[in-house]
């Protein structure tokens, strides 16, 4: 009994100061969403640094494609557009803040690559209600980091009548 403990301890153990990708990559999403959110009175240097920070967790030649908050389609290409998108958002003030919802992770067969599904709830400031997207992303890891290389919004399914 006592070598059972033992073994599970150090199972337990092992996961802390080792995790899975899996692990890494979850703790990648949860730092996301706090670098994406800001606050009302932020200044404007902050806010070049928040989009500086927010950007960090993307490939240079990142790919988003997700509904906006009007409906209509918004394409993003490269970390510069997407620094620029993140300080334009900043600067009409609000504050804004996003978290990940049944996030489901699946490794690649290629060391390195993972895919993500995941509901986003967003909230700006003064909004009545969240806008809420499921999207798909596609993340590799980069000199140890993992990083957002794709992000591609799922068409929800109509009812047929």
């Amino acid at each position: 009994m006592a070598l059972a403990l033992l073994g599970f301890g150090g199972w337990r153990v092992w996961l802390v100061l080792f995790p899975g990708d899996e692990a890494e990559i979850r703790a990648m999403l949860t730092e996301l969403e706090e670098a994406a959110a800001f606050k009302p009175s932020d200044k404007p240097l902050t806010h070049m640094a928040n989009a500086g920070e927010f950007s960090g967790f993307f490939t240079d030649q990142v790919e988003i494609s997700a509904k906006g908050t009007g409906g209509g389609i918004r394409r993003i290409v490269g970390k510069t557009s997407l620094q620029q998108a993140a300080i334009s958002a900043q600067a009409m003030g609000g504050g804004f803040s996003v978290s990940f919802k049944d996030v489901l992770v699946k490794l690649g067969e290629e060391k390195g690559t993972a895919t993500c599904r995941l509901t986003a709830l967003a909230r700006g400031a003064g909004e009545p209600t969240p806008w809420v997207q499921i999207l798909d992303m596609e993340i590799v890891e980069l000199d140890g980091d993992w990083k957002v290389a794709k992000v591609a919004a799922v068409e929800a399914l109509e009812r047929i009548q």
